[in-house]
């Protein structure tokens, strides 16, 4: 497996042929700039110019499947769980959608954009005691900070 950081929350995960695209910053993201790179999924946890470039991933051949937010997928024998969470991004009350998948027999764990932890559910917390592979928000602001 491996696992690209492409700043922000854009993670590029990859395995043989298949590829997973987290959080891929848009053209319109006024922090972040666009990564461009061929997914098969591409998972957003939140509605935001800095996580729904999904155009950026449909490159060399490949047009993704988009997980947009809470429930369950499969695609190409990859298992995604979405869990949705309250937080506050840009000034905003959001849905972010923490997602729990099963790729190459290990089970990733994706945070997004969380900005409390009072957010995360008894069974969010049992799926993310579980992984093993985490993902998480540390640079503070409006995201976890390293303490949280």
């Amino acid at each position: 497996m491996i696992i690209t950081y492409h700043g922000g929350q854009c993670f590029k995960v990859q395995t043989g042929d298949i590829v997973l695209g987290f959080n891929p910053p848009s053209k319109e993201s006024k922090k972040l700039k666009p990564v461009r790179f061929g997914s098969d999924i591409a998972l957003l946890s939140i509605n935001h110019p800095d996580f729904n470039g999904v155009e950026h991933l449909s490159h060399g051949g490949k047009e993704p499947f988009v997980a947009r937010g809470p429930g369950e997928y499969e695609v190409k024998e990859v298992f995604i769980k979405g869990f949705p969470t309250e937080t506050f991004y840009d000034k905003k009350r959001r849905i972010n959608t923490v997602y729990t998948v099963i790729f190459d027999n290990m089970k990733l764990c994706f945070i997004g954009a969380l900005s409390s932890l009072d957010a995360v559910s008894g069974e969010l917390k049992a799926e993310l005691a579980e992984c093993d592979v985490l993902f998480v928000p540390i640079g503070g602001g409006e995201v976890l900070s390293s303490a949280d």
